[in-house]
């Protein structure tokens, strides 16, 4: 039996290469998006190219009861493999967000992944598969003019590397990880800029991945033992990573030895 793999934000952009990439490999696949016809068209051009079956859910995400009824709908059929890309964007400084979209953002990019990712985690831990979150360079990084866009996506990679250790530390079979993907050329970057009052930035001077670099990138990072696939800041080339936020310890003080105060 083939396995499983359930794609959000998957009717466009690197969802959708997502989509085809994995159709490659061999997965029957289950989109979600919110665009209706144009997942019955991804539907239908997958499976006259690939030998794979594909469900198609229509869901707005930043309604949290669809995403229970796509996880109860999708996932629970069983899904070996589930990819958060689903995301909204905005870039602006936060006094010139508009408050409605900032929700929306804070819906889509956190809530709905923090809640699929949790239920499947919860079902999955004792089972195995992989759950695959994707974030942004701007999840590691502050970039000015896009602070509300870079809170939810340091969620993001907070969320995701924390539930990694978790299951690390449990031993359990599932595997968790975060893709961070820099500039990608896709609509993603024209409707977080719609309502911009930043200036202008010279595209020429922005690197950008296409949706299909992205796909592979994200490819590579399921194959891979490592939690953390990124566009690195410095190189804007995909690299494969150890965990990069740190992990806190708290001391208990009533067993840590006292300071030392004596003179010198």
């Amino acid at each position: 039996m083939a396995e499983r793999a359930l794609i959000t934000g998957a009717s466009a952009g690197a969802g959708r290469s997502l989509a085809y990439r994995f159709a490659r490999s061999g997965f029957d696949l289950v989109l979600v998006a919110r665009r209706h016809e144009l997942l019955v068209q991804l539907k239908a051009e997958i499976e006259r190219r690939h030998d794979v079956g594909v469900d198609i859910h229509t869901a707005d995400l930043r309604d949290i009861q669809q995403v229970n009824d796509v996880y109860d709908d999708a996932i629970g059929d069983g899904v070996d493999l589930l990819i958060n890309n689903a995301g909204l964007g905005d870039w602006n400084f936060v006094w010139d967000v508009d408050l409605d979209k900032y929700l929306a953002m804070i819906q889509l990019n956190a809530i709905a992944t923090a809640m699929l990712s949790t239920r499947y985690v919860k079902d999955m831990k004792d089972v195995g598969g992989c759950l695959i979150n994707v974030a942004s360079l701007a999840g590691y990084a502050l970039f000015p003019g896009s602070i509300p866009y870079s809170s939810t996506k340091f969620f993001v990679t907070a969320l995701t590397e924390g539930l990694a250790r978790e299951v690390e530390l449990s031993g359990s079979p599932l595997r968790v990880k975060v893709m961070t993907p820099g500039p990608i050329d896709t609509e993603f970057t024209a409707t977080s800029l719609a309502d911009t009052k930043l200036p202008r930035a010279d595209p020429s001077s922005i690197v950008f991945h296409s949706p299909d670099e992205i796909a592979e990138f994200t490819y590579q990072l399921y194959e891979s033992d490592r939690p953390v696939g990124l566009v690195d800041l410095e190189t804007m080339q995909f690299r494969l990573s150890d965990s990069l936020h740190p992990v806190g310890r708290l001391t208990n003080r009533s067993t840590a030895p006292p300071p030392d105060i004596s003179s010198p």
